[in-house]
């Protein structure tokens, strides 16, 4: 390959081949290691994999904490939580009434919070470990994320549920504590899972 005669011009110095070979990283030159440093861990459906079962066990004590805090709240805040009100009126968008029967709904809205768990655990999977965050801290920042994605864009964006600006501080302070709690479940679970690996 020397023979080649390729150069190219950078920053007003010629590289050789082997120059750009080395720039590039065949001969781990200072460019390469300072980039290879900052990748904590390879990304790929491995680790999202694991994010999609840590985000889907993660929404068992979130579920746990949500009906807990649903009986402590005020009288006048107790109509059915989001996720309840949101999974009847998907179903209703298509043509599905579930609303009146007790166990259909129950059944429906679990079915369709922990796939939303392992849906968002998905990208979590992909992103664990880039803010350098012990993974607690980690998790319950992506969890508040997802809360505010969720409630103040996508879903009253679909007309499904009202946005979070439009409900009460109670239920406001329950679904967002809801999320700390599933975001610290799923930090946890992530790291516990990438250990595993």
């Amino acid at each position: 390959m020397e023979n080649v005669g390729m150069s190219v011009r950078r920053r007003g110095r010629t590289l050789s081949y082997e120059g750009v070979s080395n720039l590039f990283g065949h001969g781990k030159s200072p460019c390469y290691l300072e980039t290879a440093s900052l990748q904590r861990r390879p990304i790929g459906l491995k680790h999202e994999t694991a994010g999609a079962i840590a985000g889907f066990l993660a929404t068992g004590p979130m579920t746990l904490a949500m009906s807990a805090m649903h009986r402590a709240l005020p009288p006048e805040d107790k109509e059915p939580l989001p996720p309840r009100q949101i999974t009847e009126n998907a179903a209703a968008s298509a043509g599905v009434d579930i609303g009146e029967d007790e166990e259909a709904s129950k059944s429906a809205t679990l079915a369709a919070h922990f796939g939303y768990g392992a849906g968002v655990g998905t990208i979590y999977g992909a992103l664990a470990g880039a803010t350098r965050l012990p993974p607690v801290a980690e998790g319950m920042l992506f969890g508040m994320l997802v809360w505010g994605g969720s409630y103040l864009g996508i879903i009253p964006g679909t007309g499904l549920y009202r946005s979070a600006k439009d409900e009460s501080s109670p239920r406001n302070a329950l679904m967002i504590s809801a999320h700390l709690v599933w975001g610290a479940s799923l930090g946890l679970l992530m790291h516990a899972l990438a250990d595993g690996d």
